[in-house]
């Protein structure tokens, strides 16, 4: 799966290694899978884990992996701007920074409208 999303978002994913990450704890359900609290020994800050689950659905569901693709697009598109959560790499899961609110979406707010999916390309 790791070589699929890579070669879809053009190798920028960094990898980080699932042993760099300290003191796991489930925050919430996604539509694509768990969501886990932890430290990255690297930088020691929090960070927030997308667990996928059924990746095995993506492969024939295209429309699933095109949603997951296409939402990481946006993160790196926008990884240089303090009001979106920066997407730090992929190990296993999906690591991105963490946010002290509850709701991940409150900190784009409606400040950010992306009208093509070819703009991300």
């Amino acid at each position: 799966m790791f070589e699929l999303i890579n070669n879809k978002l053009n190798n920028k994913v960094k990898v980080i290694h699932f042993d760099e990450l300290n003191d796991l704890k489930p925050i919430d359900e996604g539509g694509f899978g768990s969501i886990i609290k932890a430290t990255w020994s690297k930088t020691n800050n929090y960070v927030a884990c997308k667990k996928l689950i059924n990746t095995s659905r993506f492969k024939c569901d295209d429309d699933k992996l095109s949603a997951f693709i296409y939402e990481l697009k946006i993160q790196l598109h926008l990884n240089y701007s303090n009001r979106i959560i920066r997407f730090l790499g992929i190990s296993q899961d999906i690591i991105t920074e963490h946010t002290n609110n509850s709701d991940p979406d409150s900190k784009v707010g409606n400040s950010i409208q992306l009208d093509a999916y070819d703009e991300l390309d």
